[in-house]
C-alpha cells in the first residue's frame, strides 16, 4: 500500500529519506525543486493548506505557500531541496537524497 508521507520540519530529516514507490511526499515548505533530469520523484507543487468551513466553503489562510508535495514515481535516487520558513525572511533550505524503492 503507498503511503501518505507528511514532513514537518525538512531540516530535521536527515540527509537522506527512503520511501517506497507511489508514496506521496508532503513537505511543510514554502517552496522546492527536484533534479530536473531525474525521473524518479515528481514535483507535483508548492500549496496552500486549506480547511473546509462549517458551511462547506474552502477557506485558504492569507500567506506564502506553506506545502511542497513530490511523488515517487520510479525506483532509484533522486536530489531535492525544500525551502522552509519565512520566504520573505529568512528561508532555510534543505538538501536531501530521496531512495525510491519497490
Amino acid at each position: 500500500m503507498t503511503r501518505l508521507v507528511e514532513i514537518d520540519d525538512p531540516t530535521a530529516c536527515g540527509p537522506t529519506l527512503l520511501v517506497k514507490v507511489g508514496d506521496l511526499l508532503v513537505f511543510a515548505a514554502s517552496g522546492g525543486r527536484s533534479d530536473t533530469s531525474s525521473t524518479v520523484l515528481r514535483l507535483l507543487g508548492v500549496f496552500v493548506r486549506a480547511v473546509v468551513g462549517t458551511t462547506g466553503t474552502v477557506v485558504p489562510p492569507i500567506g506564502p505557500p506553506n506545502a511542497v508535495v513530490f511523488l515517487a514515481q520510479h525506483t532509484g535516487h533522486a536530489a531535492i531541496e525544500v525551502v522552509s520558513g519565512d520566504p520573505f525572511r529568512v528561508p532555510e533550505a534543505a538538501a536531501l537524497t530521496v531512495i525510491v524503492e519497490d
